[in-house]
């Protein structure tokens, strides 16, 4: 079935940017959804900060039900979050771009649109050659939307609202496997931070090869360079793993003037910048590859002991100390000085190991458990392509 196409500015009532103004996490006069508030397709607004501004400029921002932000700019381009039951006065910053859709689109056909690959294939076109990618409101504007009839639109967004539940369920099942890692870890040592077993203590610059250190990754990468070096971003770091599926590759030649970032496999890695904290152990796969400078790169010198330091880093308190360390407003971040100096617990020898013994357990289930997840993913990709191309 061959539907036609319409570009979003003729089915949208606004294509805008947000404020720009200082988050503050204790009052305000509204809510401040900023792009690191946007995990996993959801908003944890009890932990979104608040920010003042003139009065017109907050009614200007203002976000309802319906509206749809997306991120214009860095690691996470295009990702884009559908609002639903949003608390009253909330506006959302000036690095993400709001859409509110007419009555002649339904809002979650849209959003459901935006996770496609014929979206994605549009928003990479138009984010290439920038120093660093991104899209504006023109650009977003321009995007070519499939536009069935609106019962419709409405009928698909209700078949994929349902297969959505079921990938939301089985990734449920992957984060409690989790979190069950991180309670055997506060079971076994304590808060890493607070060390209330007095356990030794190190910094974390202590643990690294001197000839590496830690250091950050390619500051601009330039547009995507087929059959090049693949980069490392902060999306592709998720639950403590990396995900190679979207790697993005620059060129040998810029690549090659950052070879403390070179990465080896066996690696840590932690994001500085935007949405600090996430981490992973770099998998063999991709030695050779490098990262962007929102990354920066940890070369331990006890790869036996990486289970146990992204556990470590994954806490609750060592995460809150990054956070802690958080500098800037528009470009937040953590300096490296800051990274090197953060105290790692050493517990004996014997204590670690039964703990890596346990995390061995729990990755065979989370593999078995993340197999049907894969499988599932591949189902309901198919369901949505069928479902753009007037196939249900």
């Amino acid at each position: 079935m061959s539907w036609t196409r319409a570009p979003l500015e003729e089915l949208a009532s606004a294509i805008d940017y947000g404020i720009t103004a200082s988050a503050n996490f204790s009052e305000g006069e509204a809510k401040f959804l900023r792009i690191t508030d946007i995990q996993d397709n959801s908003v944890d607004w009890a932990k979104v900060p608040y920010c003042d501004a003139p009065p017109k400029k907050l009614a200007n921002a203002m976000l309802a039900d319906g509206d749809i932000v997306f991120a214009r700019t860095g690691a996470t381009t295009g990702k884009s979050f559908l609002l639903k039951a949003t608390p009253k006065n909330a506006v959302f910053a000036s690095y993400l771009i709001r859409v509110r859709p007419t009555a002649k689109i339904d809002s979650g056909y849209l959003a459901h649109f935006f996770n496609t690959d014929d979206y994605w294939g549009q928003i990479r076109a138009k984010a290439q050659g920038a120093a660093q990618e991104g899209v504006n409101a023109s650009k977003l504007a321009s995007l070519e939307i499939p536009l069935p009839p609106l019962d419709e639109q409405k009928r698909i967004a209700a078949i994929l609202d349902k297969a959505d539940q079921l990938r939301q369920k089985r990734r449920q099942a992957i984060a409690l496997l989790e979190s069950l890692t991180q309670s055997i870890f506060l079971e076994m040592f304590g808060d890493p931070i607070g060390n209330p077993n007095g356990f030794e203590a190190v910094e974390l610059d202590g643990l690294v090869d001197r000839k590496r250190g830690i250091s950050y990754g390619i500051v601009q990468r330039g547009g995507e360079f087929s059959g090049g070096i693949q980069v490392l971003r902060i999306g592709d770091i998720l639950d403590g793993e990396v995900r190679i599926d979207g790697l993005v590759r620059t060129d040998p030649q810029i690549a090659s003037k950052f070879q403390r970032t070179r990465l080896l496999g066996g690696e840590l890695v932690i994001s500085i910048r935007g949405t600090v904290g996430r981490c992973a152990i770099v998998p063999e796969t991709l030695t050779n590859a490098n990262v962007s400078r929102e990354i920066a790169v940890i070369p331990s010198l006890e790869r036996e002991r990486n289970e146990f330091h992204l556990a470590l880093l994954r806490t609750e308190s060592a995460q809150r100390r990054l956070r802690d360390d958080v500098k800037g407003v528009a470009q937040s971040g953590i300096n490296l000085e800051d990274l090197r100096k953060l105290p790692i617990i050493r517990p004996p020898l014997d204590m670690v190991e039964k703990f890596l013994h346990i995390c061995s357990k729990l990755s065979s289930q989370r593999s078995r458990v993340k197999l049907f997840d894969e499988l599932g993913e591949k189902t309901f990709s198919s369901l949505q392509h069928r479902a753009f191309s007037g196939q249900l």
